[in-house]
């Protein structure tokens, strides 16, 4: 059984280069280097993003006991590993 398509293209056609505007067109409007720009820089600012997350939850562990301990009137100064903390009744 030999099937034909309906509409097949001349014996003529020729290959050609997409000019600008239609690379653009195809592409949807972003090049390559664009998308991988996009992509460095969005993942420097999630990397930041993490590391100031981590930085933020660490100093809040790191601050707690201290902020503890002098809000219950058991302030202990001198004791190593314990930040002084301005403001707060030792």
């Amino acid at each position: 059984m030999h099937i034909t398509p309906s509409h097949t293209a001349p014996a003529s056609t020729t290959l050609r280069a997409l000019d600008a505007s239609e690379i653009d067109l195809v592409a949807g409007g972003i090049s390559f280097d664009d998308a991988y720009d996009d992509f460095i820089v969005g993942g420097s600012l999630l990397g930041r993003g993490a590391a100031a997350l981590i930085a933020a939850a660490w100093t809040g562990v790191a601050l707690t006991p201290a902020l503890i301990l002098n809000s219950l009137g058991a302030g202990l100064p001198g004791l190593p590993g314990l930040p002084e903390l301005p403001g707060l009744p030792i």
